[in-house]
């Protein structure tokens, strides 16, 4: 009996101990709900802070910069944060690249980092920005701050100012002097574009012929303090004023204005200009050159108002300051609706320097939707001082409008004069360039008739053609003139053209032109610049990169060593964002180029515009008004086209290389449309049976596709131990390509045969 009680008694410890040991075995068991993602044990929240600003050093190419993605919890296991990147006015390829549209973190990571590289581009002007948007992620869930907007400071909000404007020098200067007392000459010198620094330049004479202090004085002007010339950030030109002192002789004396030590400009190669004071012992009173009319484009409805700038001559320069009052009046056009009232009188009266030949004054034209068809207002010249008025002294703006509903056609804008030169024998053609509002959407034609006056048909100028037909898409009108060699006329000769029965195309009220011929002995006339149309429309670059192109103007005839000075001007259109303020012009014989850069930019379904100002002319005459519009045109945008893959359950087979048999295999995915922009897909690798690195490898991760792609290649090398054996391949992300919307769809079977 003993030895029971013993046995039982043992059973009993052993039976105590199993049960305790099958205890703890359940006590070491996870419980569902606290598994990772689970009740006890979430996963994480992503958010982003709304906004943040950056600044890229100037002496940096670019630079690499981190947006925190916040967990709201330690990560339970290993995940991996999704994002994509929203171009604003920010563009990839141009303002910043992104390797990934992902970013893992660890377990226990309560922070993530998103890493964009930066670029830093020459052009920007002014801030830039784009967004970063967290999308579904792995093992982690979206907050409601999901959204974070990036802003790229503009070049000179970092410490840089970017490429230096350049002051153009011109090789020489000539004015008429004074025959007594003495006058400020103003000058005028172009900067290639405008500041974006405050500037300063250093400007010495030296004597030659002409003496300081005899014949003139060192530089003044309100920014000029002991030969040191300021120039603000903005401006497009340095200006100063030059002392000449008056002296009764016929003589011509000379000395050089040299320019040194420049600070935020960049001095031209050429640093002097000559300096010529014509002297005469009578002095010259010049009159104005008032043309009849002007033809100015109404401003669009998305820009609202517009300034053009209007440029009147002189017939001589002045030599001392002059004044001058004048004020619009109502036509058919009423101030406050379509333009607005100046009354430059009185203590606003226009008050002109000593060696101006020419003055600029602005009109301000006001967009209205009511407004069908083209109005007009005057320009009335009240008086003036120091100046000669002509006999004409109104001046008829017309105004083209602008509404889109218009049918009509584009209208036609010429100058009262041309100005050409007798040939020295035999004829010479030229060619009349008339302005058109913009290209012709079809074939049109007009009539010319020739009127003579002290010029004679047959002996001073001939018909070349009666009419003019002129094609689909003509932005300017070339009317030839054939001008003959006449021996016995000495003094100048004119006579008139009229167009007249236009097909297609609108004329102005004042149909007639005058056509002055300067005699063969005397100093032929500048080629006179038409700038034709006066709306450009250009599509906006393709493909997210930037786009250089060229504009044509035309001369009357071949100009050599011209010049024109070409500025622009923001609108609906900003410089820095939607184009370059870098502009390059160069004459080539009777033509003027003009060469600018468009920025890629999203411009939803409205154009936007600019306007190019041409000033600064050599050897080129300059119409009155001197503005062409610039009109940015969005294109469609096709569709991004979506990934095929194959159907969910179906998979891919590949038959098992033999030993020493080529191993490369391709998953061609098909693309719903042609791509429209290059981009790439991300995959990753999820083994099976088949082991990557042992079995199978994958030759990229990312496969690269181009513009009019219509396919994406995924390519591996498979390996003869992979027979009957498989994996899987995740469509992870892709970049202008839209990927299936479930994770379902983007899972490949791949099974080896």
């Amino acid at each position: 009996m003993l030895k029971v009680k013993s046995w039982m008694k043992s059973a009993t410890v052993i039976t105590f101990l199993f049960a305790s040991m099958m205890s703890l075995t359940a006590c070491n068991e996870v419980h569902p709900d606290n598994e990772p993602g689970a009740v006890n044990n979430p996963y994480p929240e992503l958010s982003v802070a709304a906004t943040s600003t950056v600044s890229i050093d100037a002496a940096d190419a670019s630079m690499v910069y981190s947006i925190p993605v916040n967990l709201s919890v330690a990560a339970p296991e290993n995940g991996q944060v999704n994002f994509r990147l929203i171009s604003g006015t920010a563009i990839q390829g141009r303002d910043y690249e992104a390797s990934s549209g992902s970013v893992a973190f660890n377990k226990g990571d309560r922070q993530a980092n998103i890493e964009i590289t930066l670029l830093n581009d020459a052009t920007r002007s002014q801030a830039r920005d784009f967004r970063i948007e967290l999308i579904p992620s792995t093992n982690a869930r979206l907050s409601s701050n999901v959204n974070h907007s990036v802003t790229i400071a503009a070049i000179e909000s970092t410490g840089g100012t970017g490429p230096l404007s350049v002051l153009t020098l011109p090789a020489t200067l000539e004015f008429i002097a004074p025959a007594v007392g003495e006058a400020n000459y103003s000058v005028v010198l172009p900067l290639s574009t405008r500041l974006n620094t405050d500037a300063s330049v250093q400007i010495n004479s030296l004597a030659g012929t002409a003496r300081e202090g005899v014949h003139y004085r060192p530089v003044s002007g309100p920014n000029c303090v002991e030969g040191i010339c300021s120039i603000a950030k903005g401006a497009a030109e340095l200006v100063f004023a030059l002392p000449v002192i008056g002296q009764a002789i016929e003589d011509t004396r000379s000395f050089k204005l040299q320019f040194l030590a420049a600070t935020g400009v960049e001095l031209d190669s050429n640093r002097e200009i000559e300096v010529s004071l014509k002297y005469t012992a009578e002095a010259v009173v010049p009159t104005l050159n008032v043309p009849s009319s002007l033809s100015l484009r109404m401003p669009s409805i998305e820009r609202g108002t517009v300034t053009y700038p209007v440029i009147i001559t002189l017939s001589d320069m002045l030599q001392h300051s002059a004044k001058l009052q004048w004020r619009t009046v109502d036509d058919s056009a009423i101030a406050g609706v379509h333009y607005q009232a100046v009354n430059a009188t009185g203590a606003n009266a226009v008050m002109l320097s000593a060696g101006q030949s020419e003055f600029e004054i602005e009109l301000e034209l006001l967009h209205d939707q009511a407004t069908n068809e083209d109005i007009r207002f005057q320009l009335q010249l009240v008086s003036a001082e120091g100046l000669t008025l002509p006999s004409q002294r109104v001046i008829n703006v017309e105004v083209l409008h602008s509404n889109e509903q218009d049918t009509g056609y584009p209208r036609v804008s010429m100058p009262d004069t041309f100005v050409l030169h007798e040939p020295a024998a035999g004829s010479q053609d030229y060619n009349l360039h008339f302005a058109l509002s913009e290209a012709l959407p079809e074939a049109a034609e007009v009539g010319i008739r020739f009127i003579a006056g002290s010029a004679e048909q047959g002996l001073d100028f001939d018909v070349v053609k009666e009419t003019l037909r002129l094609d689909k898409g003509t932005s300017v009108i070339a009317l030839p003139v054939r001008l003959m060699a006449n021996a016995t006329a000495t003094n100048e000769v004119s006579f008139q053209v009229e167009l007249h029965s236009p097909l297609n195309i609108n004329l102005p009220r004042k149909k007639t032109f005058e056509v002055r011929v300067i005699d063969q002995a005397d100093v032929a006339p500048e080629p006179q610049l038409t700038l034709s149309p006066q709306l450009i429309k250009v599509p906006v670059p393709r493909w997210n990169l930037a786009e250089d192109i060229t504009l044509y103007f035309q001369l009357t005839d071949v100009a050599v060593g011209a010049t024109v000075n070409v500025q622009s001007r923001n609108g609906t259109a900003v410089a820095g964002v939607d184009f370059s303020s870098a502009i390059a012009t160069s004459v080539n014989g009777s033509q003027l180029n003009v060469d600018l850069r468009l920025l890629p930019q999203d411009l939803g379904d409205e154009p936007r515009e600019f306007d190019l100002i041409f000033t600064q002319a050599s050897g080129v005459q300059l119409p009155e008004s001197r503005v062409v519009t610039i009109q940015i045109e969005p294109r469609e945008t096709p569709a991004l086209p979506d990934l095929v893959p194959p159907q969910v359950g179906t998979p891919v087979e590949f038959n098992a290389p033999a030993v020493g048999a080529p191993k490369t295999r391709k998953i061609v995915l098909p693309l719903s449309n042609v791509a429209p922009l290059a981009g790439t897909l991300t995959v990753f690798i999820e083994n099976g049976s088949a082991q990557a690195g042992v079995d199978f490898s994958l030759a990229n991760v990312k496969s690269e596709f181009g513009i009019g792609a219509q396919e994406v290649v995924v390519e591996f090398e498979i390996e003869p131990t992979a027979a009957g054996k498989g994996f899987r391949v995740i469509l992870e992300s892709a970049e202008n390509l839209a990927l299936p919307a479930t994770y379902e769809a983007r899972i490949i079977e791949v099974i080896i045969l």
